[in-house]
């Protein structure tokens, strides 16, 4: 293909005719359109026409309006066929299915072989993008006529030599000659998309000049390089007077919104004048369309402003006067808020034409504002015909398939597995148990991972995995494999129909539209160019990219439409409202191209931001000038640096008497605030639980709302895994590996003293190894802690021996106990069970003692247990370990890094304990009575009950 198939010259060419709207109103404009149709149609001897146009939206309006003005009243009439040009196309030139996903993955292929050692570096993701960019770039290039340039050493000259500095010269020949041994490389495949279609192209100009038909062009905008080709092959095969290019008169647009003209003169023709003088001429006839600008200082509150204003024009047009048949207008009372139109016009005769409801148009160029303004319309009872979807990516149906990948790419990983399970769509045999096992599992190793964490070893008492783990195990391995496309989709959909997703996904929209995705897929797999094994990781990247290019689109009957620029171009709404016209989203820079970039972009005729704004000025242009009602939302941010469109800026220097900035726009209604001075919060329980654990006594201690919060009304979180380990699980750890090492020397009867220390060492060791061995078996999550502890185990030796020689000896470890605590209330007896577990039970000379294990730092327990009113949990220990005989002491154990710290209750335990027998009924009468429990804690900082009470509002 060479660069005289398109003649870029042809694209600037003037239209042949210009129609002229006499007032504002899209009415007008297409009534001014249908006339000089009508005039050239109507031409004496005349052969006949065919119309064309860019986009099918266009056809309606259009066609309208000719009927309007041809049709007999009350007569049959036809008229003349009206299509956009790819309609035209199909049925005169029907296009060869292109199989792009083999264009990107050969294209790959090729890039691996050109440049080996930067692109296989890369990750799968971007690979493909960088692969499927390049494809854009060779077929822009083609389509632009330039691909016969990268190799001309002439025109690279003149390039190079374009650009200045010679770095960005010997760069731009780098990036030139890569792409064009790349161009060579793929040119000899069967698939040229663009060269097929410029086939098409003539071959449609060639079948109207063989017809003898005459063809109009109607279009505002300038041909794109496909639309050009068809131009000039019309022009030279249609003798003169058979084609007619027709576009608006600017000027005469400029005229009926004389604002716009004021404000982009570069769009209307407007002669050379200053902003001062274009502003003076303006102000001294303010006429035609004004569109409102909604400027605030954030997003929220741009969204609210935007919301408010639709929801102004939906009411001022409810219950409007219905306008004449045949011209748009007004639902009548009957319409209601959530988008459905009223069947009929009150008063209107039978068989009367029912005047078309109005229609608003949101142009969304922020998609956060855009689905924001949805949320807060919705509530409003506004629903939104959103055209532009979501991305199939984003929709729940996604994860039906993209959620096993997910687990299969994590290694079994808890977290993936169960964002998969917990998908709507995903419902295997007994989904329940293989859920509840993999959070068991999850739970009570708090850092699980990998496939082989689910599978318990033969003695473990949580007994053998449920069937359908092994599936999973066996699912996941033949996923992983390298493999063709089409051996990956049949294991993909061999685990859907496992979870009985494809049944749960077609009763769904947005499931359909996937399960059609992979269907599609699969054909394309079958046929030959997709062979070559794919690594399961590419395999994702290329699935999920996939599913980010196709949108999902549900329609809703409303008279409230989102849409992108280009798909609202040239639609006759009523209203239209510019959604986030912000500096660098109005305009919008073109799409972005691998190895080009502004200047070349220039050189080889592409589209550049210069032709991208002026394409979407003249769009946006006819948008505010036609409807009757128009705004624009914009924000000065200072907290992200938005400011407002320079487009929007030069409407507000011409209408506003200050600037942008200093006109904030607030949404509600002003309201007097009298700040109140807060109380904190004392809430009554209307009844003490029957059990509490004894962190629950705790929790009542330091703070009684934390209490009622959490153990009175069960607001706690549920145990979940960590993905990093820290010293809660270090903790867990050092409980059974010393539940072990002194389970053994008790059975042995073996004495710490300096002589059996190296015993104990060896013992201590082997009992370590083995709980690491079983925890590392599930993933090397806890080797830092498990370091810590090996950090520690000498310290406790020597602690354990002087121990020893104080004459105490270990008894019991991990004992479940528990303490009954009694009162009355209105005669009745009542009670509270206070459940805890004994890190350790030792005996001495003189009694029982108590040892919690503790890993933090001595100082803070010495301050917990100096006081013994407070120290709930060792009191409480003590209380459980009395029904075993008499206590002589209860506190904390300190296990730190070289150092091991005994921290005692500061008074005697007896004493203490005979205190909390007399205190603690009483407290629980109190408040199972009815007192109230105030929040009154003073470690708040990382208290999860903290939002309930919240303290800022009133400490």
């Amino acid at each position: 293909m060479s660069a005289h198939d398109i003649p870029a010259d042809d694209r600037a060419r003037a239209p042949a005719h210009r129609f002229a709207p006499a007032a504002a109103g899209w009415a007008s404009f297409w009534e001014a359109g249908a006339a000089s149709l009508a005039q050239w149609l109507a031409e004496p001897g005349a052969s006949p026409a065919v119309i064309v146009v860019p986009r099918g939206t266009l056809v309606g309006p259009l066609q309208r309006a000719l009927r309007a003005l041809l049709a007999a009243p009350g007569r049959p009439w036809l008229p003349p066929p009206i299509r956009p040009l790819a309609q035209w196309a199909d049925d005169l030139a029907p296009a060869v299915p292109v199989d792009g996903l083999a264009r990107t993955l050969g294209l790959l292929q090729v890039l691996d072989e050109a440049m080996p050692d930067s692109l296989p570096g890369r990750s799968p993701a971007d690979r493909l993008a960088f692969s499927g960019g390049l494809l854009d770039v060779l077929d822009a290039f083609a389509q632009a006529g330039a691909s016969g340039r990268l190799d001309d050493p002439v025109w690279i000259a003149d390039a190079v030599e374009a650009f200045g500095a010679q770095a960005a010269a010997d760069r731009l020949r780098d990036d030139l000659a890569l792409v064009a041994r790349i161009a060579d490389a793929i040119a000899s495949g069967d698939a040229d998309p663009v060269g097929q279609s410029i086939e098409r192209m003539k071959v449609v100009a060639a079948a109207w000049a063989g017809r003898g038909l005459r063809v109009a062009w109607v279009a505002w905008q300038a041909p794109e390089p496909l639309e050009a080709v068809l131009l000039a092959e019309l022009d030279a095969r249609l003798p003169a007077g058979r084609l007619l290019r027709l576009e608006p008169d600017w000027d005469a647009i400029g005229a009926v919104a004389p604002l716009l003209r004021a404000a982009w003169p570069e769009r209307f023709e407007a002669p050379e004048q200053s902003l001062r003088e274009r502003r003076l001429h303006w102000r001294q006839a303010p006429r035609g369309p004004i569109p409102e600008i909604l400027h605030t200082s954030d997003r929220e509150r741009e969204a609210q402003l935007a919301a408010q204003w639709v929801h102004r024009q939906l009411a001022a047009w409810v219950g409007a006067p219905a306008a004449s048949p045949g011209s748009t207008a007004t639902p009548g009372p009957s319409t209601v808020m959530d988008g459905t139109a009223a069947s009929a016009v009150p008063g209107a005769a039978d068989g009367a034409a029912r005047p078309a409801p109005k229609r608003l148009a949101i142009i969304a160029l922020d998609r956060w504002l855009a689905r924001r303004v949805r949320a807060l319309l919705e509530r409003a009872g506004v629903l939104i015909d959103d055209r532009e979807g979501w991305l199939l990516s984003t929709t729940v149906a996604a994860t039906a398939a993209m959620g096993w990948l997910d687990a299969v790419a994590g290694d079994g990983y808890y977290d993936d597995l169960l964002g998969w399970l917990d998908s709507r769509f995903v419902r295997p045999r007994e989904h329940r148990v293989l859920r509840d096992w993999i959070e068991r599992r999850a739970t009570r190793h708090r850092y699980l991972r990998g496939w082989e964490g689910l599978c318990p070893p033969a003695d473990d008492a949580a007994g053998p995995a449920p069937e359908g783990i092994a599936a999973l195990i066996e699912s996941a391995r033949l996923q992983r494999r390298a493999q063709p496309l089409q051996t990956h989709l049949e294991r993909l959909d061999a685990a859907m129909r496992w979870a009985g997703a494809p049944r749960r996904l077609a009763a769904d929209a947005a499931g359909r539209q996937l399960l059609a995705l992979l269907d599609a897929l699969r054909r394309a797999a079958a046929t030959p160019g997709h062979a070559r094994p794919l690594p399961f990781v590419e395999f994702r990247a290329l699935l999920a990219m996939l599913f980010e290019r196709h949108r999902f689109f549900g329609a809703i009957d409303s008279p409230v439409e989102m849409l992108t620029p280009i798909d609202a171009a040239g639609r006759d709404f009523d209203a239209v409202l510019v959604l986030g016209a912000a500096d660098g989203m109005l305009p919008s820079p073109p799409p972005p191209l691998p190895l080009v970039n502004e200047p070349l972009r220039m050189m080889l005729g592409l589209p550049t931001g210069a032709s991208q704004a002026a394409a979407q000025q003249a769009d946006m242009a006819l948008l505010l000038a036609l409807a009757s009602a128009s705004a624009l939302t914009c924000r000065t941010d200072p907290a992200d640096g938005t400011r407002p469109s320079p487009w929007v800026e030069r409407l507000a220097a011409i209408t506003a008497d200050a600037p942008l900035h200093g006109r904030i726009e607030l949404p509600g209604t002003p309201r007097l605030l009298r700040p109140a001075r807060a109380a904190r919060p004392a809430v009554a329980l209307d009844m003490l639980p029957t059990s509490v654990p004894v962190g629950g006594i705790e929790r009542l201690v330091a703070c009684p709302f934390r209490f009622l919060a959490q153990d009175g009304w069960l607001l706690r979180e549920p145990r979940e895994a960590v993905d990093v380990p820290g010293v809660r699980e270090r903790g867990e750890l050092v409980h059974d590996i010393l539940e072990r090492f002194h389970g053994r020397t008790h059975a042995m009867g073996l004495a710490p003293n300096a002589a059996t220390r190296d015993m104990l060492h060896t013992m201590l060791l082997d009992a370590t190894e083995s709980v690491s061995r079983r925890e590392l078996a599930s993933g090397g999550g806890t080797l830092g802690e498990i370091a810590e502890w090996r950090a520690t185990l000498e310290a406790y030796l020597d602690w354990v021996i002087e121990d020893a020689a104080g004459g105490w000896r270990w008894i019991a470890g991990e004992q479940s106990g528990s303490v009954e605590v009694a009162w009355r209330a209105g005669g009745q007896p009542r009670s509270l069970r206070i459940d805890g577990r004994l890190d350790r039970l030792d005996r001495g000379p003189d009694g029982l003692r108590v040892v919690d294990y503790k890993l933090g730092a001595p100082d803070p327990l010495k301050r917990i247990a100096g006081q013994p009113d407070q120290a709930a949990q060792l009191v409480l220990y003590a209380w459980m370990a009395s029904a075993h005989g008499p206590v002589a002491d209860s506190g904390y154990l300190s296990l730190r890094r070289n150092e091991v710290t005994w921290v005692p209750l500061a008074a005697p335990a007896d004493e203490v304990l005979a205190q909390w027998r007399e205190r603690l009924p009483e407290y629980l009468a109190r408040i199972d009575g009815g007192e109230p429990l105030s929040a009154s804690g003073t470690d708040c900082a990382y208290c999860p009950s903290r939002g309930m009470c919240r303290k800022g509002h009133w400490s």
